[in-house]
């Protein structure tokens, strides 16, 4: 008897490791399978934790006061698979999630590794930078980081199958628009000239009033388009502007707030899935243009107008050249100043055909991001902050460091000044390096890709080209007027009073002004 049942243990192994062997076959298989023209393929998966937790306010410190409530729009997370004609393969993902956590994102890769054979550094991760999902501190009194890790883990592995399953023969098409009244910024100057962040009604926490932005409102939306035969086209959304969070009353819900909206109006109006990558936004957050929408109802207008931007500029598509997949990935960059701690910041990119993928682990000020894309040899760049784990607070740029008042980034940050210049460089050269690798000649970028530089040097002059008047720039090199963008000024510095009323004309914030306040000084 004893020896029959060794036998039948025996053959039960045996037949496990068959049955192993197969499992290991057929997933080998999927990372392996060839195409003979660029493929892309989609997955998604529902991230929505489905027990109270914690939601997440401030980077991955944990607020214990805000437990959840309720769901008002599932997180989500979505994924997109390249895959060029000598297999080579790279999976993005889009979350909505505040951060990407170190230590999770390491076990995601380790697990899709071994589910599709995709390699663990050719696996990008971005997150919205979601204020109303969850927490992911270590500290998490309900629903500990393990039990979320867990979940997170087991859907974004599913996502990532899905993505190398529906893998098809895919053609890109590339386009850009520039809503006129969804531009963001976080830093303004006051009557006082001095530096202040946030604050509502033009006027800041401190109670001063707003002059006007201190800095380069950034409002590129990038567009990449994939169409594949008999299934619906795929969208991925490049934008700087921080995710609203939750309208009054709702504090206590999950929400994936206005990325999760966009994608929603997107699959529902123009039946067209699409991946939000989260760009430079480190010192941007909502402050829209339009007078009357300066402050949004709440996330859901937000994300329809932009779902509906993205809508109306599909006509514009023009197709672009896909190609060989060139992929870097470094965890060994340091800062030039060695930073307030001693990191090695995650610096990866890809590239094929038109179309550029740099990456940063923390949050980018917009200064930064934008010299990284406008320099970049590629045709379209994304830049995805806030990407493939780090926690690194902000990446401010040098002048953050040199105002006195309201510069509070500068706390969480690691870096110090000239730190996120230097990271800004580094994702220049290995962009460079991969389109060298590329062999490809550079392309023109397409007429107003490039963003209108409004922040110049002291002493120079700058000319507004709406109306033609020269302004002096004040003590800290910026102009105080309104041109397309931003919080009205009480003071227009203008030739004289006619060109001054024709800039507050063009403003789009006009509504909020009284022209009666206008004061004006000749230069």
């Amino acid at each position: 008897m004893k020896r029959v049942l060794t036998l039948i243990l025996a053959a039960l192994m045996i037949l496990s490791l068959f049955a192993g062997c197969g499992g290991e076959k057929k997933e080998e298989k999927l990372a392996q399978k060839k195409f003979d023209s660029f493929a892309v393929g989609y997955g998604k998966a529902d991230i929505t934790p489905d027990y109270t937790t914690q939601i997440s306010l401030t980077g991955n410190n944990d607020d214990t006061t805000r437990l959840s409530t309720g769901v008002l729009e599932p997180l989500m997370a979505n994924c997109v698979a390249f895959t060029d004609t000598d297999g080579t393969t790279v999976l993005v993902f889009g979350t909505d999630l505040h951060g990407t956590n170190t230590g999770m994102i390491e076990a995601i890769r380790q697990q899709i590794t071994e589910k599709t054979g995709v390699p663990g550094d050719h696996i990008q991760f971005n997150a919205s930078h979601n204020h109303c999902g969850p927490a992911q501190g270590a500290n998490s009194a309900v629903g500990p980081i393990q039990i979320y890790a867990k979940l997170l883990q087991e859907r974004m592995v599913e996502a990532a199958v899905a993505a190398m399953e529906t893998r098809k023969p895919a053609k890109m098409y590339t386009t850009f628009t520039r809503p006129e009244d969804m531009v963001f910024v976080r830093h303004f100057l006051t009557t006082e000239g001095e530096y202040e962040a946030n604050g509502y009604d033009n006027i800041s926490k401190n109670g001063k009033q707003f002059l006007g932005f201190a800095e380069k409102g950034d409002n590129l939306l990038q567009l990449v388009k994939f169409t594949r035969e008999g299934e619906k086209d795929i969208i991925m959304m490049n934008w700087q502007g921080h995710p609203f969070t939750n309208p009054d009353g709702y504090y206590t819900y999950l929400c994936g707030v206005s990325p999760a909206v966009a994608r929603r109006v997107l699959l529902e109006k123009a039946n067209t899935e699409s991946i939000y990558i989260m760009g430079a936004s480190g010192d941007s957050v909502q402050r829209p243009a339009r007078a009357e929408k300066r402050k949004f109802k709440d996330y859901v207008e937000y994300g329809t107008e932009l779902a509906e931007c993205i809508i109306e500029a599909m006509d514009t598509f023009q197709e672009a050249e896909t190609g060989k997949i060139y992929y870097t990935y470094t965890d060994t960059f340091k800062v030039p100043s060695g930073g307030t701690a001693p990191l090695k910041y995650i610096l990866s990119g890809f590239g094929f055909g038109d179309f550029g993928y740099i990456t940063a682990p923390s949050e980018t000020f917009q200064s930064n991001g934008i010299h990284v894309r406008d320099n970049s040899p590629w045709k379209y760049t994304f830049y995805a902050q806030i990407s493939n784990g780090g926690g690194y607070g902000y990446i401010p740029d040098s002048l953050t460091f040199d105002y006195t008042n309201g510069a509070y980034e500068r706390g969480p940050s690691k870096t110090l000044k000239g730190d996120g210049e230097a990271i800004a460089e580094e994702q220049l050269r290995i962009l460079n390096e991969m389109f060298t690798q590329s062999g490809q000649t550079k392309k023109d970028k397409d007429e107003g890709y490039i963003t209108v530089e409004d922040r110049i040097s002291d002493g120079q002059t700058y000319t507004n080209p709406n109306v033609g008047g020269k302004v002096t720039p004040n003590k800290y090199g910026y102009c105080p007027i309104t041109l397309y963008m931003g919080i009205a000024p009480k003071t227009v510095v203008a030739k004289n009073e006619e060109i001054a009323k024709q800039i507050m004309a063009k403003s789009t914030m006009k509504l909020l002004f009284n022209y009666s306040n206008l004061v004006v000084g000749v230069e």
